[in-house]
């Protein structure tokens, strides 16, 4: 029905506002991916206009969503849940201690939605580990793995725990590199033009993180709150 489409609506315009408002033209361009991917990341921060608009947001959630939703301690668990879902889907960069860690906010995102701070230290942890990642994988490539070992590599790990330390999500990327360039290598690359075409790719994929901003975050975590 119309009336059940106004506030996604409403919500979807807010978020255009936004973006648009902190939308800044670009002088110079992107520097390479290469020099990106191993500079240090700062951590990101909310801006006062985001706070501004996460509190209209609540407000248009409480009065005029179809689905009524109360804003209490239940209602932060499921957006606390679709958040890390969202950021680490495949339980592939949280350590089940950054978990553990964030349990503190499970039933505060109702409270500290007005704030932003909780969804923004997840992620600068979210970012970090991101970092660590791509950094060991390109580590990783600088040798040929041992592709005569029968081990098997588990492409969805999303009902499986996060990892327990970083010696078990080494091993879960040192399988996931090995079976990156295996799929390169059954398309008829050699072992070096596998290893620089995951160079690139974990490269690039360092860059795009480098370049997410606080508005990304926002809309982001939003994204969660709304889901």
């Amino acid at each position: 029905a119309p009336m059940r489409k106004q506030p996604l609506l409403l919500l979807a315009a807010l978020a255009a506002l936004l973006a648009a408002s902190s939308a800044l033209p670009t002088a110079t361009p992107a520097p390479a991916a290469a020099s990106v991917a191993s500079a240090p990341l700062k951590d990101i921060e909310p801006v006062a206009r985001q706070t501004l608009v996460d509190q209209l947001i609540s407000a248009i959630m409480q009065r005029h969503h179809y689905a009524k939703p109360v804003l209490d301690d239940a209602f932060s668990e499921q957006v606390f849940k679709h958040y890390l879902q969202d950021l680490d889907p495949n339980h592939s960069y949280f350590l089940q201690s950054d978990v553990d860690s964030f349990e503190r906010y499970r039933d505060q995102l109702d409270d500290d939605i007005r704030k932003m701070e909780p969804a923004f230290d997840i992620y600068n942890v979210y970012q970090q580990r991101v970092s660590q990642r791509i950094q060991y994988a390109l580590k990783l490539l600088a040798q040929e793995p041992d592709f005569t070992v029968d081990e098997s590599y588990v492409f969805d790990r999303s009902k499986l725990l996060w990892a327990k330390d970083s010696t078990e999500l080494d091993d879960l990327w040192r399988k996931r590199v090995k079976n990156d360039a295996i799929g390169l290598l059954l398309a008829g690359k050699t072992w070096p033009q596998a290893a620089d075409t995951l160079r690139k790719r974990y490269q690039n994929f360092a860059y795009r993180i480098h370049q997410v901003n606080s508005q990304d975050v926002f809309t982001l975590f939003m994204n969660s709150f709304v889901h």
